[in-house]
């Protein structure tokens, strides 16, 4: 009798249709590495994020390093490093090569990625997220 609830409760088999997400978004999944970074030395990093473009047929994903205020964001664009897209949700993984800046007390290295419609209608990016990186005491 358990086993008659439990493919009932299963349904028929097969996985139901997730609906599409409806909204623009991106979010950092990893940074390799986020912490242990030596000031000016010359560092590959892997960013992996995922992201919906949902709002434009085409789109193009952004990746920056730099400082990040308390008050104001301040990311220096990576030459290259940006990503072709089309609608719809996926992951995506950056590979580039930065030189890591310790900022003391003026503010953190961090990274930044954002997703924007291509073509630009305005100036205004459909959405970012950042992390903060560590560097080696």
């Amino acid at each position: 009798m358990i086993s008659i609830v439990f493919l009932f409760s299963a349904g028929c088999g097969g996985s139901p249709t997730a609906p599409p997400i409806e909204e623009d978004f991106i979010n950092i999944i990893s940074v390799t590495p986020n912490s242990g970074l030596i000031d000016g030395l010359v560092t590959n990093f892997k960013v992996v994020v995922e992201y919906n473009l949902f709002s434009y047929a085409t789109g193009e994903l952004y990746i920056a390093f730099g400082v990040r205020f308390d008050t104001d964001a301040g990311h220096l664009v990576v030459t290259n490093a940006t990503h072709s897209i089309k609608k719809g949700y996926r992951t995506h993984e950056f590979n580039v090569t930065v030189k890591p800046k310790y900022w003391g007390n003026e503010g953190d290295f961090s990274v930044l990625v954002c997703i924007d419609e291509v073509p630009e209608f305005d100036y205004i990016l459909l959405d970012c997220d950042g992390e903060i990186l560590t560097f080696k005491q």
